[in-house]
């Protein structure tokens, strides 16, 4: 890791747009705070790129203040997949048997199950929230990442260097999280990178159920 000096410039690159949008954006955006009837409902210009909403407040703007909760939703929840992911694949890869076939029976019972449709029902079952939001997509999620790391590390464990580490005696942990995990991290940044944009996805799509499904139990009582 300290030597791969591209891995350090990609994981600078990703912290400071990841920063940028979820600290900077109110400062940068602030002038969209601003009420202006005049201007209410305004089609896209050069003023306003996106129009402006039925407060006269600028819609580009807004929108990449509304991105900065969904940014900083969309990071925890792929750091708690990662190091879930991380845990389940790196064990289920380098103990294999029966360890291994209860993975794959768990994995194949997640994946069954589309993503969103098993976000949706553990969103109606523990009601609508933040917390549930990051709980629901965190459950769904997690497999992307042992899915890789499992096949990685079954790939990893038979090389000489490890045999090596085994023969003078190392510990099962010492060889899997000072040997093998740290060669896994390279295909884990771009998928961590591009896991963030889905899940910024998965949190509109959810957000705009949910927002329907309060209606709806609204109206019922």
């Amino acid at each position: 890791m300290k030597n791969n000096k591209h891995i350090i410039i990609a994981l600078t690159v990703l912290t400071a747009i990841l920063l940028l949008f979820v600290i900077a954006s109110p400062y940068l955006f602030s002038a969209s705070y601003d009420l202006d009837m005049k201007n209410a409902l305004q089609v896209p210009s050069s003023s306003h790129l996106f129009g402006s909403d039925n407060l006269g407040r600028d819609l580009f703007g807004r929108s990449f203040i509304g991105l900065r909760l969904s940014m900083a939703l969309a990071l925890v929840i792929q750091i708690i997949c990662l190091f879930v992911g991380a845990i389940l694949g790196a064990i289920s890869g380098y103990y294999g048997g029966v360890i291994d076939k209860a993975y794959i029976i768990i994995q194949d019972v997640v994946m069954s199950f589309p993503s969103l449709i098993a976000s949706l029902c553990l969103i109606a079952m523990l009601g609508p929230g933040i917390y549930t939001l990051i709980i629901a997509l965190s459950c769904t999620n997690w497999v992307t990442y042992a899915r890789l790391i499992r096949s990685e590390v079954v790939s990893l464990k038979e090389l000489d260097y490890i045999q090596g580490a085994r023969a003078i005696g190392a510990s099962s942990g010492y060889v899997l999280f000072r040997h093998i995990l740290p060669n896994v991290l390279r295909p884990l940044i771009p998928l961590f990178t591009l896991m963030i944009g889905h899940t910024v996805m998965a949190i509109s799509g959810l957000g705009f159920w949910v927002l329907v499904y309060s209606r709806q139990q609204r109206k019922s009582v």
